[in-house]
């Protein structure tokens, strides 16, 4: 990563906030490159989602833009530039809205499913194929409760991967900060002074342009 960033806190316990935000948009790029695959094949068992036909591709064209936004990502985190983390957080608020609105869609569509014994009786009452192929064996209940399950994991962790990168691209915006811990009880987030603070005094209003003109006018004479 680029060498003039500082500290800027971690994630996952652990890991520096700048390399854990980093190792996921390396995540991110491998998924994309999985949603595209999945696009391809058209198969539902591999891609989140897909029961309800209108939404069916609708994670996977998502994440297919993620193996631009990705690198969007990761270039602007080595190379210090903010404005590149926000198309990419930009993009993972945008799969996080998708996420939940495919959920719905489908448990929508889970909803309807009856458990049919009949292929004939069946087929009166499903337009569905994915569906059909469900209650052709009597998987209804099962399928319903084990894709909220699975859901409801996936997306805490698309939030926690959002949250993260809205973390540190909040925490470095604004240039190069750095975190001052005082007595191990709190950290908090300081921006570097640039120039055109120099010479300014916390707790005391800036002094004005052209009475600091003035003083160093007097200064200089001898």
């Amino acid at each position: 990563m680029a060498r003039d960033h500082k500290d800027v806190g971690t994630c996952m316990l652990c890991i520096e906030l700048r390399w854990g935000v980093g190792m996921l948009c390396i995540i991110q790029f491998i998924s994309s490159i999985y949603a595209i695959f999945s696009l391809f094949i058209r198969d539902i068992r591999y891609q989140p989602g897909g029961y309800n036909p209108h939404f069916v591709l609708g994670n996977n064209i998502i994440e297919s833009f993620g193996i631009l936004l990705a690198i969007f990502g990761f270039r602007g985190i080595y190379q210090g530039h903010a404005s590149w983390v926000w198309w990419y957080l930009i993009f993972l608020y945008l799969k996080t809205c998708t996420s939940a609105i495919v959920f719905f869609a489908d448990y929508w569509e889970l909803s309807k499913c009856i458990d049919f014994s009949d292929n004939a009786t069946m087929g009166a009452h499903y337009a569905n194929a994915t569906l059909e192929h469900v209650a052709v064996k009597g998987l209804c209940n099962w399928t319903k409760t084990a894709y909220v399950i699975g859901w409801l994991i996936n997306f805490t962790f698309i939030l926690y991967f959002t949250y993260v990168t809205h973390l540190y691209y909040e925490r470095t915006k604004h240039g190069a900060i750095y975190l001052l811990s005082f007595g191990g009880v709190d950290q908090f987030a300081v921006k570097a002074i640039d120039n055109d603070l120099a010479g300014y005094t916390p707790g005391m209003p800036p002094i004005p342009e052209e009475e600091n003109d003035e003083r160093k006018r007097l200064l200089e004479d001898p």
